[in-house]
């Protein structure tokens, strides 16, 4: 029986990287920071209950408004002696600050356009997922409370994009 809570767990892990995938894809594919987080909860929420998030038992854990998952700006300067070094990283859920905006701008970016010269701006989607038993043997003792066999397994996998909108990244476009 455990080695089929071990397959399970592996449709589950495959299930929620991909929910992590396609979120950053979403995002990363957005106009603004809001259809960002807009467009992420959708396809969470939609992955979570199509046919593989179902079998897998998969079920969010906090995030975007209890979708389980969250966007973050990651940014990174690639002017300068320093290029491709440092970088800072915004979130969760919070766009990027106003100021953060302007510092980027006179770091070598045009005026009014976040992203458009020497910095990359990217969103990073970390997600949060427990992945239940295929055969809950909750009740059976002294395995009740092992992870994968008698409860879930907290998942939380994160991935990256490189944003293709980056003219709308601030807080006041956030909600």
């Amino acid at each position: 029986m455990p080695l089929v809570n071990l397959l399970a767990f592996a449709a589950g892990y495959a299930a929620v990287a991909s929910i992590t995938d396609a979120c950053a894809s979403e995002a990363a594919n957005s106009a603004s920071f809001s259809d960002a987080l807009s467009n992420l909860k959708k396809k969470a929420i939609a992955l979570t209950d199509s046919g593989l998030g179902k079998f897998a038992r998969v079920k969010a854990c906090g995030g975007y408004e209890n979708c389980g998952v969250d966007l973050y700006i990651a940014t990174t300067n690639m002017s300068g002696p320093k290029s491709g070094t440092g970088g800072h990283f915004y979130g969760p859920n919070t766009g990027l600050p106003a100021q953060a905006a302007e510092a980027e701008n006179a770091a070598g970016n045009a005026a009014g356009s976040a992203g458009a010269g020497a910095t990359i701006f990217e969103y990073t989607v970390r997600s949060n997922f427990t992945v239940g038993p295929f055969m809950d043997l909750s009740h059976v003792p002294f395995v009740g409370d092992v992870p994968l066999i008698g409860k879930g397994v907290l998942l939380s996998p994160s991935t990256s994009r490189v944003i293709e909108h980056c003219d709308d990244l601030t807080l006041s476009s956030a909600h």
